[in-house]
């Protein structure tokens, strides 16, 4: 006779299993002078959840670096410019 095996099925999470935890933007800052948040750990506060953030890829790079250069160019003269992304290789 073959054996017979008996599968409970998952229960599922209660409410107060399944509640979150939200942090205020002092929690947070306090969280990273402790040093429970590492000053290169790439993670955000976003409605009051820590997110962890994903790499910076090259297109997001390239147009933050175009972004700055604008910024100081703005704040030293006034005026703005175009600024022709780099690739990478070149100068």
């Amino acid at each position: 006779m073959p054996e017979v095996m008996t599968v409970t099925p998952p229960v599922p999470p209660t409410a107060a299993a399944a509640s979150k935890r939200l942090f205020t933007r002092e929690e947070y800052q306090a969280m990273g002078r402790a040093g429970i948040l590492d000053e290169d750990e790439r993670v955000e506060l976003l409605g009051g959840e820590i997110i962890v953030m994903a790499a910076i890829g090259n297109r997001h790079a390239a147009t933050s670096g175009i972004r700055e250069v604008w910024i100081v160019d703005l704040e030293e003269t006034g005026s703005s410019r175009t600024v022709a992304p780099r690739r990478e290789g070149t100068r």
